[in-house]
């Protein structure tokens, strides 16, 4: 039997189970994903893909202008294609790892229905919600509107843009710790 709360040693998870001499010791991206699985988000490196195409949210381009694109690419571990989350006190910001710009509106856009997402240097909450085994991410500022794989395309270059939230498979991502 592994007691239900966990500690963490030198990084790693120790779970103490009947015996104190029996540990499982685990690493830091299995408790993420330990975390992830019941619904919880942990802040960390990860990729996030589209559960319709399969593949990775990414970067467009160099990202330093407010209005690099954000959109669907074939997974292949690229810098480009990893996420730092990191909880705010509403939500969480959501930042390129390779540009280190945020996962935004362009500069001066207000959300509104198929607004391509981009690189912004500043950063904008999102809420990031558990449907069971995905995600749904919404603006904080306005949860009416949704990240959304643009007309369900798996086609590499497909924008990822805000849309009116209906949780739809379009908008359904999964997480997973880099």
């Amino acid at each position: 039997m592994v007691y239900s709360l966990p500690v963490l040693s030198q990084g790693a998870l120790v779970a103490l189970n009947e015996s104190p001499l029996s540990v499982h010791r685990a690493t830091v991206k299995e408790l993420t994903q330990l975390c992830l699985d019941q619904g919880f988000v942990l802040p960390g490196v990860y990729t996030i893909r589209s559960v319709l195409s399969r593949m990775a949210v990414d970067m467009q381009g160099p990202g330093q202008d407010g209005a690099t694109p954000i959109v669907n690419y074939q997974l292949n571990s690229a810098k480009s294609q990893q996420w730092i989350i990191q909880a705010t006190e509403k939500g969480y910001t959501i930042q390129n790892l390779e540009t280190g710009t945020y996962m935004s509106l362009p500069d001066g856009i207000e959300p509104t229905p198929a607004v391509q997402l981009a690189g912004n240097p500043q950063p904008r909450e999102w809420d990031i919600t558990s449907e069971g085994h995905y995600f749904v991410i919404r603006l904080v500022s306005d949860k009416n509107f949704a990240m959304d794989l643009k007309a369900g395309s798996s086609e590499n270059n497909n924008p990822i843009i805000t849309y009116g939230c209906h949780k739809g498979v379009t908008q359904q991502w999964i997480l997973s710790p880099v």
